[in-house]
C-alpha cells in the first residue's frame, strides 16, 4: 500500500484499540479547518478520500460500516472511492503531505 509514515504502525497497534471514527473526522475537520458536513459529499474532496483512507488502514473499518458512516447506499462505491484515492496518492505529493500531516495529527490525538 501506499504512505508509511512513521505513526501509521503505532496507530494501527495502539492499546486505545480502533482508531474512533469521530477521532478521525474531527482530524479532517481541523486539518481542513471546514466541517465534516461541508466536504464529506463533495466530489473528489481530499478530506474525505483521506479520512475514508485512514478509516480503513488504520482504523480497521469494514466497507460497509464505512458506507454506513457516511450514509453511502453500497459499500462497493467506498471501495472503488479508496483504490481510486490510493492510485492517485502514489502520484501526488501534496496528497502524500496531505497524509502524513494527518497522520500525524491523529496520532498527537491518541498520543503516539
Amino acid at each position: 500500500m501506499i504512505i508509511h509514515g512513521e505513526h501509521e504502525q503505532a496507530l494501527a497497534d495502539s492499546h486505545y484499540g480502533r482508531v474512533a471514527w469521530p477521532d478521525l473526522v474531527r482530524c479532517m475537520e481541523e486539518l481542513k479547518k471546514e466541517p465534516w458536513s461541508a466536504f464529506r459529499d463533495r466530489r473528489g474532496d481530499w478530506g474525505r478520500d483521506v479520512t475514508l483512507w485512514a478509516a480503513r488502514r488504520l482504523g480497521g473499518y469494514t466497507l460497509a460500516e464505512l458506507a454506513r458512516e457516511v450514509g453511502a447506499d453500497d459499500y462497493t462505491a467506498i471501495y472503488q472511492g479508496v483504490r481510486r484515492f490510493e492510485t492517485r496518492s502514489k502520484k501526488d505529493d501534496k496528497l502524500l503531505r496531505i497524509m502524513r500531516q494527518y497522520e500525524r495529527k491523529l496520532a498527537s490525538m491518541y498520543n503516539v
